[in-house]
């Protein structure tokens, strides 16, 4: 392992999309629903929660086989697969674009938010117009 093996624009990248994964739920249901506090702060923290259990996955040859699949999810992941020394150690790493991988898996909660926010406000509109 080199001095500035992880100095590279890839990690800075890597790393921000990383710990935007895990704090882009708290804004989003903050920002942009009508929970309370402490709802926000529950459902908020389930991205790190769920990260946490099924870490175990992230060890070669660990995790239950149906399962095991649920680590492709999680940016960081992506982020233990650019690490030299351990992306070869894992399995599962993709062998190239593991940045574009790592920013989709971190894009993943936003996206669905959207998506959710756009069909309620496409049901809320078809109520209105029947009404």
């Amino acid at each position: 392992l080199a001095v500035d093996a992880l100095a590279g624009a890839n990690f800075y990248f890597g790393i921000l999309f990383d710990s935007l994964s895990l704090l882009i739920t708290v804004a989003l249901l903050g920002l942009f629903t009508n929970m309370s506090f402490e709802a926000v702060q529950i459902f908020g923290g389930m991205p790190f929660l769920l990260m946490i259990f099924f870490s175990t996955t992230f060890s070669p040859g660990a995790g239950i086989q149906g399962l095991k699949n649920m680590r492709y999810l999680f940016a960081r992941f992506y982020l233990w697969c650019m690490v030299p020394g351990y992306g070869e150690l894992m399995e599962g790493c993709p062998e190239n674009n593991t940045l574009l991988y790592l920013i989709l898996a971190s894009l993943t909660v936003p996206i669905l938010f959207v998506c959710y926010k756009g069909v309620k406000a496409l049901c809320n509109k078809a109520k209105g117009a029947k009404a």
